[in-house]
């Protein structure tokens, strides 16, 4: 593949796009030379700037939009001049629809990878739903035989959101010797999916902070607001009501990146946010339940996965994803109605992972 231009298109949602590094930086290692250019939208554009080998950058944001049929045609349309006009030798596709493969058949790409059995794929990889999400997606260079694969990802904050998170974080007269921790008590919600039953209970936050609180002096909460906002990250600053619990809101996903290198650790359920902390090399605290972890956690030692499987658990998975009868709307139901799965998780598991991290 040397010297060739290489397309990968996964455009959503940021946990994906995530897992998504090492396979491209794979193809880099082994291929220097190569050109890449990722197909991505803008709710997860910024995820892909932040990694150094990637060349070029096409945003499409036409399936999660509420625009007519004939705007996403022609949005599509547009899609397939540029992939055609970009002469790739390699299309990647990180879906398991047909929609990308028939582009990269028509936009003339030689090699046309993909999971399933479509006729518009040339090198077919079997889906192989019990592997974790980036070994999932590193399977599908195995044609290519390299001999050196990478199997973390990695995300590099640029000095400008350093910067601005060190201004940032100057305006709370924080004490130098303070630990930073950042919390992300929201998530759940993707176009065209929410799926908010992974989120642990705001007063599970709540007593958590207020014990360790009362026993460290030295410990600032950093509560990443939703982008929504109103969402449980509010409830809990305005429960905690200490200087020591900070609210930060309207951070860009670049910014939080360079937040999350500053703490020592970070704690949330499921959702990009923490997939995003644990890929600047943070540890994290993360909780699971409708989702599986060994699909799912980020692989870097060290982190804490605090999970229970109960008889319905997980609920989550890639064939349930593609059932309706699993959503209300776009929402994801948990079928019992109450989520146990999440509820049965301690403040007292949190605060013995919290106390392992910080002690190292």
């Amino acid at each position: 593949m040397k010297s060739k231009k290489v397309l990968i298109t996964r455009l959503c949602c940021v946990g994906d796009v995530i897992y998504s590094i090492p396979l491209i930086k794979t193809i880099k290692r082994n291929d220097p030379d190569v050109k890449i250019t990722y197909v991505v939208t803008n709710w997860c554009k910024q995820i892909i700037e932040m990694v150094p080998e990637i060349d070029d950058i096409i945003v499409f944001d036409a399936p999660y939009q509420k625009i007519s049929i004939l705007s996403k045609l022609l949005h599509s349309f547009s899609l397939w001049r540029k992939i055609f006009f970009g002469k790739y030798y390699v299309g990647i596709n990180l879906h398991r629809s047909i929609f990308f493969p028939i582009i990269f058949f028509f936009a003339k790409i030689k090699v046309r990878i993909g999971f399933g059995k479509n006729i518009f794929l040339n090198r077919k990889v079997f889906y192989d739903d019990t592997l974790h999400e980036s070994k999932k997606f590193l399977s599908l260079l195995s044609s290519f035989n390299y001999k050196e694969i990478i199997e973390l990802p990695e995300i590099l904050p640029s000095e400008e959101d350093k910067t601005f998170v060190d201004n940032l974080l100057s305006k709370y007269n924080i004490a130098e010797n303070n630990i930073l921790v950042g919390i992300y008590a929201d998530g759940g919600r993707n176009p065209g999916q929410i799926m908010e039953i992974r989120q642990l209970s705001s007063d599970k936050y709540i007593e958590f902070i207020q014990n360790v609180l009362k026993k460290y002096s030295n410990i600032t909460f950093l509560l990443i607001n939703s982008k929504e906002g109103k969402g449980n990250a509010e409830k809990i600053n305005e429960a905690i009501n200490n200087k020591n619990c900070i609210l930060l809101s309207n951070l860009t996903l670049k910014q939080i990146a360079a937040l999350s290198e500053k703490c020592k650790t970070f704690i949330g359920g499921d959702t990009g946010i923490l997939h995003l902390a644990a890929a600047t090399g943070t540890k994290v605290i993360m909780f699971y339940g409708p989702d599986n972890p060994n699909q799912w956690a980020p692989l870097n030692d060290g982190n804490k996965i605090i999970f229970h499987l109960i008889d319905c658990s997980p609920c989550y998975t890639p064939v349930t994803v593609k059932d309706k009868s699993n959503f209300v709307g776009n929402t994801f139901i948990c079928k019992r109605g109450d989520a146990l799965c999440m509820k049965i998780i301690t403040v007292e598991e949190i605060l013995n992972a919290f106390e392992e991290i910080i002690s190292k």
